[in-house]
């Protein structure tokens, strides 16, 4: 007795651990499936974006437990539906007999028991889905005594697709605006390429198919300039223009993406990084001539002014005596070549004008020039040595 339920318990910790891990999974896959209501769009374009998500939630939240690779797919769809989508007929778990034999007979009832529960609470979760997910307006017409309880997720799925699934221009128009959208730098060129391939497919569902060259014009848009040797290469293998399909292009683009691009990008960035190094060395040579400019003209390399000249001896010529102050102003004006150099607020005299300085000082002005040092620290300095402002 104490045997047979400590069995009992350890099947029971089993399911609830299995059950546990679907749940958890499902949840997974749900956030992976961005499975949401987006009310910006109609109803019907949400269910037409939606529905091959949820064909794909089913499927994995049956993978575990299905007898066939469709998983729960038949709960979404109808058997029409499945059997396009499936090449066979809706497979569902039959319910397992009673115990009885030996004990492997038992193990097999048991494993086959669990599975069909598996699948029961499967389809419980499915339908929760499905109902938290679209608004409960949506469900209003299928309610009898306001209840679901009664309704299967088939039925609810295919009816949401009947009544509410029928595309209007504005929608149409909109799915013809997907086309033209620039191909997201965070999105991988087969992800991107496969969503396209479902807004064209929807078009023509609703009879606004698009011609294949055009489809392919669209299709080039959305890609950046860097793509532009895979248009050479499509040209140069279809040169006619009935071979130019979107299946074929699609498929260069995925081969050119996967194969040549990280070629071409690494060589980019190489460049990219050479050029940068170039400017730098620019830079740091331009800072160098600068410094050796400033230190040209610093006031400690400066030359200090000569000393006036000696009055001249009145034993010169008749005419050529002059006084003392003349002789020093002219010495002076000689020493003042300053006039005619680039002025520079932060550095005086120099090779540079003040619009072109690397190297500024608290309060530098740009518009500073020899005659009008505007507040320069270097005019007292030459003031005070005898220079004038004034141009020889």
């Amino acid at each position: 007795m104490i045997s047979h339920l400590d069995r009992s318990t350890v099947n029971n910790i089993s399911f609830i651990y299995i059950i546990y891990h679907i749940i958890i999974f499902t949840l997974i896959k749900m956030s992976t499936l961005k499975l949401t209501f987006d009310p910006t769009l109609s109803d019907a374009l949400n269910i037409h974006i939606m529905k091959p998500k949820i064909i794909d939630l089913s499927i994995l939240m049956g993978e575990s437990f299905a007898l066939d690779d469709f998983g729960l797919a038949y709960e979404v769809v109808s058997n029409a539906e499945f059997l396009i989508l499936a090449g066979h007929a809706p497979m569902i778990r039959p319910d397992p007999g009673p115990a009885h034999g030996a004990g492997a007979v038992l193990t097999n009832w048991k494993k086959s028991d669990d599975m069909k529960t598996m699948e029961k609470t499967g389809k419980i979760t499915l339908r929760g889905i499905l109902l938290s997910t679209f608004p409960d307006r949506m469900f209003t017409s299928m309610k009898v005594q306001r209840s679901l309880h009664t309704r299967s997720t088939q039925y609810i799925m295919t009816q949401l697709y009947e009544r509410h699934g029928t595309l209007t221009e504005l929608d149409l128009a909109y799915l013809s605006a997907q086309l033209k959208k620039p191909c997201p730098a965070d999105v991988s060129p087969d992800a991107f390429l496969a969503d396209w391939q479902a807004s064209l497919g929807d078009l023509a569902q609703f009879g606004q198919a698009i011609p294949q060259l055009m489809a392919t014009d669209h299709l080039q848009s959305c890609f950046g300039p860097e793509y532009v040797d895979c248009w050479r290469a499509f040209v140069r293998d279809f040169p006619q223009l009935a071979d130019r399909t979107v299946d074929r292009l699609c498929a260069a683009i995925i081969t050119f993406s996967q194969g040549e691009l990280p070629i071409l990008s690494a060589h980019t960035l190489i460049g990219a990084n050479q050029v940068i190094a170039l400017q730098a060395q620019v830079k740091e040579l331009q800072q160098d001539l600068q410094a050796l400019a400033v230190k040209q003209w610093t006031p400690a390399a400066t030359a200090a002014p000569a000393a006036p000249a000696a009055a001249p001896s009145h034993r010169g010529k008749r005419g050529a005596t002059t006084t003392k102050g003349a002789a020093t102003k002219q010495a002076k004006g000689a020493l003042t070549p300053f006039s005619v150099q680039p002025f520079c607020w932060s550095h005086g005299p120099c090779k540079h004008l003040g619009t072109g300085c690397g190297d500024r000082t608290a309060g530098h002005k740009e518009q500073a020039t020899w005659q009008n040092q505007m507040g320069s620290p270097w005019k007292q300095y030459y003031e005070t040595r005898g220079y004038s402002v004034i141009s020889p």
